[in-house]
């Protein structure tokens, strides 16, 4: 089986101009055309929700420039700011179900879902209604089995490094570099702890040494479960990556990828408690938290250099530890490069 990723160089470039453009914004932050090229730089790169994010707090600051209302409107309305919207409809009646006891209608919007919508979220909410509505065996009641779909595998660290630990030094300076998400302005999963926004590594460095190893890891992972490969729709694949550190009692809640085709785990640094757990099909902590899971829960302690792999509409949450010391993952997306675009999954 052969999977087209594409160049990294690419993201590089990009996220050069990210950088350029929000240090613009920093000296200039009344500057339409400063967020202007930041909000395109961030949708160029698959930053499509801090693009929109960016966009909005302009315009609650600066009102309505004519540039920045067209751009809005296009993310609105094009590629993954459209997934968006369709991911935002489904959370909603999924909101409603959950009230009204009423599952019918979540599960018709996952049968013939809107174009554009992202296929992850529509398979989560599929098998969630599907399950409430006692329907086994229906379209999507059998997409989530963390059992049966999940892998944890060894990443060695390749021949430059010594061994694991010099490995993963590097790794811990080079995400120490990484700017943070600022949780008040971001809806993130974790709690307590500090997520990292997406980053593309440098040629050369530990995390491009990372993305390597994960791209072999991905091809056996589907070469294992021919049912997961990617459809030729999907085109060039992307890595989307981000870390997450956890001090003692930070916790993630129960959530999905939308944006996604496969996700992954890479395990850094672990207490020395051993008590934290990765938990594959939970919906712990989250909006369903009083749903007893329709699907096996598969928890997994992940050691310092295990990868787990899982498609991106399991969902997932992580508990917390309280040992000594922070645990450090790094998160990562397998997605289309060129954003969803309607096409279906599967």
């Amino acid at each position: 089986m052969t999977l087209e990723w594409a160049a990294d160089r690419l993201d590089r470039q990009w996220l050069a101009l990210v950088e350029t453009a929000r240090a613009a914004c920093r000296q200039h932050p009344d500057s339409a055309g400063a967020v202007l090229a930041l909000a395109e730089a961030q949708a160029e790169c698959g930053q499509w929700r801090q693009a929109r994010s960016t966009l909005a707090e302009a315009r609650a600051r600066l009102g309505d420039p004519p540039a920045l209302v067209r751009l809005s409107a296009r993310l609105g309305a094009d590629g993954a700011g459209a997934a968006d919207d369709a991911v935002t409809r489904l959370e909603l009646a999924a909101q409603q179900a959950l009230t009204s006891g009423n599952w019918a209608t979540l599960a018709e919007l996952c049968e013939h879902p809107v174009s554009h919508a992202a296929p992850a979220a529509v398979r989560f909410y599929g098998a969630l209604a599907n399950a409430q509505l006692g329907r086994p065996r229906g379209v999507d009641a059998a997409a989530i089995d963390p059992l049966r779909d999940a892998a944890v595998v060894e990443l060695p660290p390749g021949p430059r490094w010594a061994s694991l630990a010099s490995f993963h030094a590097a790794l811990l300076a080079e995400l120490a570099e990484l700017d943070e998400l600022d949780n008040a302005h971001h809806a993130v999963a974790t709690r307590h702890g500090h997520q990292t926004e997406t980053f593309v590594p440098r040629a050369g460095s530990a995390a491009h040494d990372l993305f390597a190893a994960v791209r072999v890891a991905v091809k056996a992972f589907v070469v294992e479960r021919r049912w997961l490969a990617p459809p030729a729709a999907m085109g060039a694949l992307a890595i989307s990556a981000w870390s997450v550190s956890y001090p003692a009692g930070a916790d993630q809640t129960s959530h999905v990828h939308p944006d996604g085709w496969l996700s992954l785990v890479y395990g850094v640094a672990v207490p020395d408690d051993g008590s934290a757990r990765l938990e594959l099909g939970s919906l712990a902590g989250g909006p369903y938290a009083g749903l007893a899971a329709p699907w096996p829960i598969r928890p997994l302690a992940l050691r310092p250099g295990e990868l787990a792999i899982f498609p991106s509409w399991m969902p997932h949450a992580a508990t917390a530890h309280h040992g000594s010391g922070q645990r450090v993952v790094i998160a990562l997306d397998i997605v289309p490069r060129g954003g969803w675009d309607g096409h279906a999954l599967g």
